[in-house]
């Protein structure tokens, strides 16, 4: 199932918390026509934690988000009005985006936020601020467009 796999992305970002996937497990099982397949059962009753280590011949793998999106996602469920969970996703951004492809707008805005960690006088925060409104848009079209695979 497509959306399991979309789910399990999703609660590998922190997106979803472990409750919130096995209380959606049990809402699709419940709204189900037929018989629910075994993977949904399983996600039910053990949770992601759980079936996330299971081979994929037994359980659906975990969509493989690019760069673009995991930003997106992070960036949908950023505490703004906590700076430390601002500096956590300025840190994630900044270690994540080594070895991504400077081509990609989000993966070189990580390359500049790590710069500024470099230098004494770096400020990742003030760079963060004056930055991520450019970011903002293209991240919001790619979440709502991971959600409505989701929803579909």
């Amino acid at each position: 199932m497509n959306k399991i796999s979309i789910v399990m992305a999703l609660w590998k970002e922190a997106y979803f918390s472990e409750s919130e996937v096995i209380a959606w497990a049990d809402a699709e099982i419940l709204k189900g026509k037929s018989d629910p397949e075994d993977s949904l059962i399983e996600l039910s009753l053990k949770g992601p934690g759980y079936c996330s280590k299971l081979p994929s011949y037994e359980f659906p793998a975990s969509r493989e988000l690019s760069f673009s999106e995991r930003f997106a996602v992070r960036l949908e469920s950023l505490n703004w009005v906590s700076e430390k969970a601002v500096m956590e996703f300025i840190e994630w951004v900044s270690r994540a985006s080594l070895g991504e492809d400077l081509n990609i707008p989000e993966v070189l805005f990580g390359y500049l936020l790590d710069e500024e960690f470099c230098y004494d006088e770096g400020n990742p925060l003030k760079l963060f601020n004056e930055e991520i409104s450019t970011h903002k848009s293209k991240a919001s079209k790619l979440f709502k467009g991971i959600i409505s695979e989701l929803n579909a």
